[in-house]
């Protein structure tokens, strides 16, 4: 059975503070699914490093929530339809507050602004996967208050399909009071 892999890096971001490791980290994760879990990874933002014949997380690219919304769109409900499938994402998570005053989680992208438009819903992201149709799937979020989602009732509310499905994994970085940051060593967790 094949294997599929989306590794996304943001680097980049226009409204929020740029975070350079973040591709670093996703390169890492990349490299081990590749060489030791014999994964397809697909790397966002991407860019073709001709002289290894493969793709790799650009650390120079900006990724647009159109971008990574399609991207997830492909990945989820048609590249891996059936298969086994990893989603790792290091860059900003953030909390909003919607117009009705109610507490929403976000992956952050280039172009989204603090009140969540053109980020990626997690609301969103839990109704691609919920559509999936995946033989597994295992979702690494390498983010900000990444916890918060698992520790404020995130799996009731925004991520449910992972109580429903048996086969599927949801691990954060980070807990409900924890900012992940990046260190010397290049990583963008503080694992609890």
């Amino acid at each position: 059975m094949a294997r599929y892999g989306l590794v996304i890096g943001i680097a980049n971001y226009n409204n929020f503070r740029n975070l350079p490791k973040a591709v670093t980290d996703a390169e890492k994760v990349a490299l081990v699914l590749r060489e030791h879990g014999r994964f397809e990874v697909q790397p966002l933002p991407g860019k073709l490093v001709e002289s290894e014949n493969r793709w790799r997380v650009a650390p120079d690219k900006k990724l647009t929530g159109k971008e990574l919304g399609s991207a997830l769109r492909m990945f989820l409900l048609e590249k891996a339809k059936n298969h086994e499938a990893l989603i790792y994402f290091a860059g900003h998570g953030f909390e909003a507050l919607t117009l009705t005053g109610k507490q929403k989680g976000y992956l952050a992208t280039f172009d989204c602004t603090s009140d969540g438009q053109n980020a990626i819903a997690f609301d969103d992201f839990n109704d691609l996967i919920r559509e999936s149709q995946l033989s597994s799937l295992v979702v690494l979020l390498d983010c900000c208050y990444a916890g918060s989602f698992l520790e404020k009732s995130f799996l009731r509310s925004s991520f449910p399909v992972f109580n429903s499905k048996q086969d599927y994994c949801l691990i954060t970085s980070s807990r409900e009071f924890e900012r992940a940051r990046e260190d010397v060593v290049g990583t963008i967790c503080s694992m609890a």
